[in-house]
């Protein structure tokens, strides 16, 4: 969904969709069916993609990380070579609004400060992510209308993953208790707190330059 949005938007000429990565986490039997779904999609499209196999268990297990954390540091450390390969100063990611709520509860429940209560960011450096006020549901919609199809990923269905026991319990209980979807007012929330925290390291960021003085003797500051 997030390709062909961004094709359309790209058809008024300000920016143009430099290539396709996929990573192949190698966690899943069907990886391997993910990786050719991506490849006969650049094919078709004419685009080019850069792909890469990564032991992501053994990453993990090597430098004492959880399964996830691995996955997520590789996966990106791969987006930032596979954007230097194609000239590309953007990366575009597809979490959505849905992911936005799933991780702020998930920061919620673990006990997170504001820096963790603003969930997933926009943008940071060149990663950024379009769809975060986008609904999972209405993409999907989208990808009806416009004739594509998608792959489901069956490891979502596992709820020994927490993140997948929010999504699948915790929140359609709270659209029960609320009456409607909840995961816009989470979202939202998510949001606010994250302005609140960049506001208060700037005015922290201020302070410190208004009342520490560095020198080669370390750094004083006025406490008065």
């Amino acid at each position: 969904a997030l390709l062909f949005l961004l094709r359309e938007l790209a058809e008024n000429g300000k920016f143009t969709v430099a290539g396709l990565a996929h990573l192949n986490h190698g966690l899943r039997p069907t990886a391997e069916r993910d990786q050719r779904f991506c490849q006969e999609l650049a094919d078709r499209l004419h685009l080019r993609i850069a792909v890469k196999t990564e032991d992501v268990k053994g990453f993990a297990r090597v430098r004492n990380l959880s399964v996830e954390d691995a996955a997520r540091r590789i996966r990106y450390d791969f987006l930032e070579e596979a954007a230097d390969a194609f000239g590309a100063d953007r990366i575009a990611v597809g979490h959505t609004q849905d992911d936005q709520a799933e991780t702020f509860l998930l920061k919620l429940i673990r006990g997170a400060g504001l820096t963790g209560l603003g969930g997933i960011r926009p943008r940071r450096g060149r990663v950024i992510r379009p769809l975060l006020d986008a609904a999972r549901g209405d993409l999907r919609t989208y990808l009806s209308v416009v004739g594509e199809h998608w792959i489901e990923d069956e490891s979502n269905e596992d709820l020994a993953n927490p993140r997948n026991r929010i999504r699948r319990r915790v929140l359609p209980e709270l659209d029960c208790a609320a009456g409607a979807s909840t995961r816009p007012a989470i979202a939202r929330a998510a949001g606010l707190v994250r302005e609140d925290t960049e506001w208060l390291d700037e005015l922290a960021e201020r302070r410190y330059t208004q009342l520490a003085v560095t020198s080669e003797d370390g750094v004083a500051i006025e406490a008065t």
